[in-house]
């Protein structure tokens, strides 16, 4: 059986399935499910004829599903609301948004192509199914067709000659001429409509591997900032210290002046002194020193865990 499969990406993987006679068959998600759990699932429910995405520009991973299937891959011009996927999945039963969301891209994507299907579908022909397969990835019906059940090749009829039969002749001549400019037409415009499908594939492709490159750039910039405010922080320490430094030599200094110009040293003075030293501002200000990376390291994790959800 060929289905159209709809895919919903992220740490939660949602997957819907259609025939393409526009029938839904199923939906499922799993957490952190691989690609390779993705394909197996997908291989379950059928033979993919279209690999569909509810999201613009489309993701990178459904793109790579869609490649390694070598099949359509459909993708929708803008976002949709969440009110309108929510309308077109109300009477389906899903665990979550998810399931949802691939539901609503396979229904999308087999009304893409419902007119092209419905088409086949009334044709008097054998493997339906197969040729809806075929069309759906660049194939033309009437290639299709006589690929399967090739027309005789018939020796070309003499004209009778008939007296006074020249009008006739004409008229038949020029309707030879329109059929014959007709068919090449018609050749030309299926040609002109793989070409157009096959460019909007390959336009799909670039423009997710475009997002996906200005994502990691965006990571990257963070990171650096991150990184920055970090060594702006470590680089502020040895700055206080040699204050810190600094301060506590000038008021030794200060002390040994007073107490050489007392001949008696002064107890009260001294005890002062001791309990002054006590306070300690180095050991205040490297606490609060700490406070701050630990604060910073939180915000690293957090930022860290949100690109890896992207």
């Amino acid at each position: 059986m060929y289905i159209i499969a709809g895919i919903d990406p992220g740490t939660t993987v949602g997957l819907a399935f259609f025939d393409l006679n526009g029938n839904f068959i199923k939906v499922v998600s799993g957490k952190n499910m691989s690609k390779g759990e993705v394909i197996k699932q997908i291989r379950n429910a059928g033979t993919p004829s279209v690999i569909a995405s509810d999201k613009y520009p489309c993701p990178e991973f459904v793109s790579q599903i869609a490649t390694i299937f070598n099949v359509r891959l459909s993708c929708p011009n803008k976002d949709a609301s969440h009110n309108e996927k929510m309308t077109i999945s109300k009477d389906i039963k899903t665990n979550n948004d998810h399931e949802k969301d691939a539901y609503y891209a396979a229904y999308k994507a087999y009304h893409t192509f419902s007119n092209r299907l419905r088409k086949i579908n009334n044709m008097n022909i054998d493997k339906k199914e197969e040729i809806m397969h075929k069309v759906l990835n660049g194939k033309t019906i009437s290639s299709i067709i006589k690929s399967y059940d090739p027309l005789p090749i018939k020796p070309p009829v003499k004209p009778k000659r008939i007296k006074s039969s020249q009008p006739q002749t004409s008229t038949i001549s020029k309707l030879s001429d329109l059929e014959r400019k007709n068919n090449i037409l018609t050749i030309q415009n299926e040609k002109l409509q793989r070409d157009n499908d096959s460019l909007n594939q390959q336009l799909l492709r670039v423009k997710a591997k475009q997002i996906t490159k200005l994502k990691k750039e965006r990571e990257i910039v963070k990171l650096r900032n991150i990184i920055r405010k970090l060594s702006n922080t470590i680089n502020r320490k040895p700055n206080n210290k040699k204050t810190f430094d600094k301060t506590t030599n000038n008021k030794k200094h200060n002390d040994n002046k007073k107490n050489d110009s007392n001949k008696k040293p002064n107890p009260i003075n001294k005890t002062n002194t001791n309990s002054q030293s006590n306070t300690n501002p180095k050991k205040v200000k490297l606490k609060k020193h700490k406070e701050d990376l630990k604060i910073l390291l939180e915000d690293i994790v957090q930022e860290y865990q949100e690109t890896r959800e992207l």
